[in-house]
């Protein structure tokens, strides 16, 4: 980039080699071309322009002063800019421009030539990604706990995106979404009893106290800045993420929910030591937080062990209503109606539970027992067949499916299942005397006769 423009004094001020060039380009392009005689390099002239007649306006809107280039950096970033006819790319070049003018060897080398490579989309991304950036012990973290999580992937990033800005150098992860780019982390220290650590998000504040544990830490992910991406971060235009504040506060808050206490003070968590166990527990945490989904669930469990089930379907139902993908909820309440005798409605859970999670072992096992009630025994097979593909460790599913089979008098089928549950530890014998009584009466009930051999490998003697 060194044809028709005098380039000899580029350490003076910015302001004064924005007008040369200006104006050299200005001449250029009204007279003859001269070595300028392609219509291409008048278009890359036009661009250079452009860019630094753009960080011209941003020094003067900002009264900054000019302090000098350094002839080497603009020559090279000329170079690189000039091919730049992309009006947002276009700024962002005359960003870079402007605080290199403003501070000299603020933006390296090395970050125009990785700039070179960004397409439109790139900066958008990264762009986007600066939205999430909270500064945690004085670092600029950009806080990416799921990737593709709703508060992410409606602001334009997810696992594609983030792989994709790590190709570019402007980030790395430690193994968090796939591959093993990169090794470090974010300097989120472990906390002892008593210490605390604050995060600011756009003026928002937020301190975590580590109040019981012994040892305590945040989960912040596995995303950090290279140093080329810290240097665009600086004059990244970057918005607050409408609702990330309040999504880092509910998800610190109840990462670790299962094993702790936690109390909050408005923008204050406090983790203290203790496990939640009972009713009371969960009905603090609901207090605190009465949309958490997990709450009301693990309240559900809870009843649901006291025997208690129309209140366990209450709070599975309310954990629903906060979180419909949470198959789990709909796999307990399902239970729940299950010992009410309910097994339309408990099939109902079951299926949704299937469609949430295709390879939910237990959903497929519970169901069967439903159609087993139902004396629906074929379904019953195939639910249990399939409990038992998921998990092949399973005796339950085998001494269940071996019972379905007494029913349909395939006897060589139910000696094989009934046997393989015995061999795995599942006392057989017991379960099949609790349900019906004795050989005798199960062969009454059904008018069948069992074979000697099955009838003694269910025999108490």
């Amino acid at each position: 980039m060194q044809d028709g423009l005098k380039l000899s004094e580029l350490t003076k001020p910015i302001d004064t080699l924005i007008r040369e060039i200006s104006q050299g380009v200005s001449a250029l392009s009204e007279g003859p071309l001269r070595r300028w005689n392609e219509k291409r390099d008048l278009i890359h002239a036009m661009n250079m322009c452009n860019i630094i007649d753009r960080a011209r306006v941003k020094k003067d809107q900002a009264n900054s002063t000019s302090l000098g280039v350094d002839s080497g950096w603009l020559l090279n970033f000329l170079d690189k800019c000039k091919t730049v006819s992309d009006a947002n790319m276009q700024d962002l070049w005359a960003s870079i421009l402007a605080k290199e003018s403003d501070t000299p060897g603020g933006v390296s080398q090395l970050a125009i030539n990785s700039l070179e490579n960004f397409a439109k989309q790139d900066a958008e991304s990264f762009t986007a990604l600066c939205g999430f950036v909270c500064e945690v012990n004085s670092e600029q973290i950009p806080l990416i706990e799921n990737p593709n999580h709703e508060i992410y992937t409606k602001n334009g990033i997810n696992s594609d995106v983030l792989e994709h800005l790590c190709t570019l150098n402007v980030i790395e992860h430690s193994g968090f979404f796939g591959g093993n780019r990169g090794t470090t982390k974010p300097p989120i220290p472990n906390l002892n009893s008593g210490e605390s650590i604050s995060l600011f998000y756009f003026g928002k504040r937020l301190d975590y106290v580590n109040a019981g544990q012994d040892r305590d830490s945040l989960n912040v992910g596995a995303i950090t800045f290279t140093s080329i991406g810290k240097e665009f971060l600086s004059i990244c235009d970057n918005k607050e993420v409408d609702g990330f504040f309040e999504y880092l506060k509910h998800n610190w808050r109840w990462s670790k929910m299962i094993g702790a206490r936690w109390s909050v003070d408005r923008n204050k968590i406090v983790r203290i030591k203790g496990e939640l166990t009972t009713i009371q527990d969960y009905t603090e945490v609901i207090d605190l937080d009465p949309e958490h989904a997990n709450a009301y669930y693990n309240r559900g469990v809870v009843y649901g062990k006291k025997g208690e089930f129309d209140a366990a379907i209450q709070g599975f139902s309310k954990a629903i209503d906060l979180n419909p993908d949470l198959a789990e909820a709909y796999t307990n309440r399902g239970a729940a109606y299950h010992h009410k005798g309910e097994f339309d409605k408990t099939i109902k859970d079951y299926n949704k539970a299937i469609d949430l999670n295709p390879d939910y072992a237990d959903a497929y096992y519970n169901r069967g027992n439903a159609y087993y009630r139902k004396s629906e025994f074929d379904r019953a097979i195939q639910d249990y067949t399939k409990a038992i593909d998921l998990n092949p460790k399973d005796a339950e599913a085998y001494a269940n499916r071996g019972e379905v089979w007494l029913h349909l008098s395939e006897w060589e089928k139910a000696k094989a299942d009934l046997s393989t549950a015995k061999d795995m530890g599942n006392d057989i014998v017991a379960a099949f005397h609790n349900a019906y009584g004795s050989i005798e009466d199960f062969e009454k009930k059904r008018g069948v006769e069992v074979p000697e051999d099955i009838a003694a490998l269910l025999s108490r003697d």
